[in-house]
């Protein structure tokens, strides 16, 4: 993985690491924020199972970037719009 860094986050009252990067995005900032905000059980079930929020990193269903060595798996949109979808904003 790139530079990324670790932080906590509070998601319905359960703390959980968040990835992001080192020098985190604003649409990255704003999607924990949403997720911290709007996030319930069921989001930790199906996006923190073991623990772990990967925001714009990872590879994971916040991330928009595409494989480094296959160029496949990009999103449509940034790291804050597929939070927006997930959360229906």
């Amino acid at each position: 993985m790139r530079d990324v860094i670790t932080i906590e986050a509070n998601i319905d009252g359960e703390t959980i690491m968040a990835d992001m990067h080192h020098d985190p995005h604003a649409e990255e900032i704003a999607a924990l924020v949403a997720a911290e905000d709007l996030g319930d059980k069921a989001f930790l079930a199906e996006y923190c199972g073991d623990g772990k929020l990967r925001l714009g990193t990872g590879g994971g269903p916040f991330d928009e970037h595409s494989n480094r060595e296959t160029g496949e798996g990009r999103k449509k949109g940034c790291c804050m719009t597929l939070m927006a979808d997930v959360l229906d904003l």
